[in-house]
């Protein structure tokens, strides 16, 4: 996806188009399934705190930064327990 850049140059015109551009490409914040939803970063960055019966949701992250120990369990579709992970210390 290219960068939309809103130029001193461009006419009232140009400049809606493009706002509107980049609202889109970030998306509705009232959609986020998040625990904060006051704007997109902090959504974002709120999932590192869902915890449901104990059990860390993470999806498409290829890091994670736990700040308190925590075991991770990797989950087949039916539920059951494939891979426990435990953070260092744990």
């Amino acid at each position: 996806m290219a960068v939309t850049v809103v130029n001193l140059s461009d006419t009232i015109s140009q400049w809606v188009t493009k706002t509107n551009t980049i609202s889109s490409d970030l998306g509705d914040k009232s959609l986020l399934a998040t625990p904060v939803t006051t704007d997109i970063v902090s959504g974002i960055n709120s999932i590192k705190m869902i915890d449901s019966s104990s059990v860390k949701t993470i999806t498409n992250f290829t890091s994670f930064n736990f700040d308190n120990l925590v075991t991770t369990q990797i989950l087949d579709s039916a539920g059951g327990v494939l891979k426990t992970l435990l953070t260092p210390g744990s």
